[in-house]
């Protein structure tokens, strides 16, 4: 069953706030990181929003289409990027994608499964695993919930379901092989531990709202690392880099 809409977040580098430059960079981020992997591919984004992603992806793509569940921002995307040829956008659910199955080489999908209810999970990631190839590669990203929210109740209005580390990785991991983990905006875990010690009890939500803030506006970073190099220190975001089992 499909649900209504889910809560919209947008971030387009073109229109956004000076102070969400940080913010910014890392979503570009994680589109030169994925862009690696597309060399003369056929690549599905959902959830492309404004579309910047796919002009990063298609430079080196065979082709690319954009899937976005807003008309307007489909309409804006297509406008903005009439020129690219290898490029194309529709509107669409994230889950309910209006393509044939097996029909893209790689899929990105950048914060998105966040924004939707925890009973649809499961039906986006069948989703994803239907209209890739066997052996196709996925690009999911997510906020850690342990970090980003302190491991409580998220206070971002926009996230519905967030995850942590094990948990992403044991629900992609049901139709997928992951065979990469990578994360983003990393804390020295001293800092986590400190802000996790403040943020009790009534005190949870501010502080959260204030650790996020730091981390949003003035400790963004859009490198992308293997956990693996980063001991000792945690990630806001996660991204998984998975291959179609099956």
């Amino acid at each position: 069953m499909i649900h209504p809409p889910t809560p919209l977040e947008r971030i387009d580098p073109q229109r956004s706030r000076w102070y969400l430059r940080g913010v910014i960079a890392e979503h570009v981020g994680r589109y030169r990181f994925a862009a690696a992997a597309v060399s003369g591919k056929r690549v599905l984004d959902v959830a492309c929003g404004s579309g910047y992603g796919c002009a990063i992806l298609a430079e080196t793509a065979a082709q690319v289409v954009g899937i976005d569940i807003s008309a307007e921002a489909v309409a804006h995307a297509a406008e903005r990027y009439r020129e690219l040829p290898n490029v194309r956008f529709a509107c669409g659910d994230a889950r309910r994608i209006p393509v044939t199955d097996g029909r893209f080489d790689v899929l990105t999908s950048f914060e998105t499964i966040e924004h939707l209810p925890e009973r649809d999970i499961d039906q986006y990631l069948r989703e994803v695993h239907r209209v890739l190839v066997p052996g196709g590669h996925a690009f999911i990203s997510t906020p850690d919930r342990d970090s980003y929210s302190l491991g409580g109740v998220t206070g971002n209005p926009f996230h519905l379901y967030e995850f942590t580390r094990d948990e992403f990785v044991r629900r992609v991991g049901q139709l997928f092989d992951v065979v990469g983990m990578s994360g983003q905006e990393f804390a020295p875990l001293w800092q986590l531990r400190l802000a996790k010690a403040a943020a009790r009890g009534p005190l949870f939500r501010p502080v959260a709202r204030a650790w996020r803030a730091y981390k949003m506006v003035i400790s963004t970073s859009p490198r992308v690392w293997p956990l693996a190099s980063r001991a000792g220190k945690v990630p806001m975001v996660l991204i998984v880099e998975a291959v179609k089992r099956g």
